[in-house]
């Protein structure tokens, strides 16, 4: 017996953990494209910024604009306030890193949930299936052999097996996703707090 024609002995509510898997799906695609954008070279980042900043914190702000990344985003915000102090810049920065955080964290929520939900609603298919195999044993007037309350649980257990699948698997790229966060806030405060020395040590020298 194939692989497709077991998981349809699964009953209906291999739909809703099908469902499941084709979200999962969206959301760690959409979730690889939307950090691979976001990635920024900060080494690299912070040399231009050093050397643009000499020439004025509109050239600064046009290499922030000019980099891809949410971390020279932040920074631009920061600079957008300078004539303001640097409570002011750095009041705008955690502000700004506050939402792009909350953007990059959108949908793990949801993948989450599936991780949660998919192994009970295999287990509840589980459930539904041994319900109608004793039916069945009922029915019948316990008058089965072996080989078919067998069927039976196999066919039942499918479900389980199905949900569980999903919810590991979609559990390691959700504690993936989480790693990428935290290390995106740790770059955020590091870098942030790079490009505020450099505006410091530049007006110094002015």
């Amino acid at each position: 017996m194939s692989l497709m024609a077991m998981l349809f002995k699964g009953g209906y509510l291999m739909i809703a953990l099908a469902l499941c898997s084709i979200m999962a799906v969206i959301i760690i695609v959409e979730r690889f494209f939307f950090y691979r954008r976001t990635r920024t070279d900060n080494i690299l980042f912070l040399s231009n910024l050093r050397k643009s900043i000499v020439s004025g914190v509109t050239t600064a702000r046009e290499v922030c604009r000019k980099t891809k990344g949410i971390i020279p985003d932040i920074v631009s915000s920061g600079l957008a306030h300078f004539e303001r102090g640097e409570e002011a810049m750095r009041r705008s920065m955690a502000a700004r890193a506050q939402r792009r955080i909350h953007e990059a964290e959108r949908y793990l929520g949801a993948l989450a949930t599936i991780v949660g939900i998919a192994p009970l609603i295999g287990f509840l298919g589980t459930v539904i299936g041994m319900i109608k195999a004793f039916m069945k044993i009922e029915f019948l007037g316990g008058n089965v052999n072996a080989s078919v309350l067998a069927g039976g649980i196999w066919e039942a257990l499918i479900t389980t097996a199905a949900g569980l699948a999903v919810a590991i698997i979609v559990y390691v790229f959700y504690n993936y996703f989480v790693g990428r966060v935290e290390s995106l806030s740790k770059e955020i405060t590091e870098v942030t707090e790079d490009a505020l020395n450099i505006y410091h040590t530049t007006r110094r020298g002015e």
